[in-house]
């Protein structure tokens, strides 16, 4: 179930900068790494947009040509919707623990540039800006949040953006849902199946969050590969050898199959975790030597 509303930038960047209203700043200060708005992984890679994408987003926003809708969770009423105590139940009060209201299961980049926007970490694109009637003058000295014409500001919060609320649903429907929207769209197949309801999507993605470092830092991946979830795949791949043998086949179809929810990889693969693990402090700093991924 879902509901459909129309609401001001300035509503959703107020979610998506802001812990609650009225908490004290000693409070704001405590609670800084909680937002209202976050994301659960398994519905988004990492923010990918490029500075030029973030720019444009912002310049769409300001001359009032944001088509595209925000899909958030209402994690308390979907929480409430649930039986307590069942696995639905302690997912969404999780969120709710960690102070998080709406769970983002499509539109991170436009989130995470609102954010950086509103700390002037993404600037205005320069030129003339026709709004309303008036032209507006972008330069280096008014191309920030801060900086920019305050009219051209008031205008920008003013305008309006969409917005569907999910107030129903399973875990496991909000990853049918986030298949059903993207089952069109430019996502490869690693963040695609990303979001499977099963251990073994869960904790390979655990362990490539412990393991990125290294492995970016040995150079074995490149940060295009580890944003767009293909290091998620390699640990899936090398996880179904070390089940399996070196000759079997890793298809998109025996990858799906792996990440179902009544595979037998959910009871191995904390052990391939500790085995992996203990490998890689066999290994050590000398994973920099390593000249290929494979």
């Amino acid at each position: 179930d879902e509901k459909r509303q129309s609401m001001t930038i300035a509503s959703y960047l107020k979610w998506a900068t802001t812990i609650a209203p009225l908490i004290t700043k000693k409070q704001k200060k405590l609670l800084k790494q909680y937002f209202f708005i976050d994301i659960d992984l398994a519905f988004q890679s990492r923010a990918r947009w490029s500075i030029s994408q973030k720019e444009n987003f912002i310049n769409s926003c300001l001359i009032d040509m944001n088509i595209s809708k925000f899909v958030l969770v209402d994690v308390e009423r979907c929480r409430d919707a649930s039986h307590k105590g069942s696995d639905d139940y302690k997912y969404y009060d999780s969120w709710l623990s960690k102070g998080v209201f709406y769970l983002n299961v499509d539109s991170n980049n436009r989130t995470t540039t609102f954010r950086e926007f509103a700390n002037d970490e993404v600037s205005i694109p320069l030129g003339d800006y026709f709004v309303n009637g008036t032209t507006y003058t972008i330069t280096k000295g008014t191309n920030l949040y801060s900086t920019m014409n305050e009219d051209l500001r008031q205008i920008f919060l003013a305008n309006r953006t969409s917005v569907h609320i999910v107030v129903d649903a399973t875990r496991e429907q909000l990853s049918d849902l986030f298949m059903r929207m993207n089952s069109g769209e430019s996502l490869n197949f690693e963040e695609q199946i990303n979001c499977s309801y099963s251990v073994t999507c869960d904790v390979i993605r655990e362990l490539v969050d412990t393991q990125v470092k290294s492995l970016s830092d040995a150079k074995l991946f490149s940060e295009k590969e580890i944003n767009r979830r293909k290091i998620d795949g390699w640990f899936a791949h090398i996880f179904y050898i070390w089940s399996q043998n070196f000759s079997s086949s890793f298809t998109n179809t025996v990858h799906t199959k792996w990440y179902s929810s009544d595979s037998v990889s959910n009871k191995s693969v904390s052990t391939f975790v500790k085995d992996w693990n203990s490998f890689m402090e066999l290994i050590g700093g000398k994973v920099k030597l390593f000249h290929h991924k494979w």
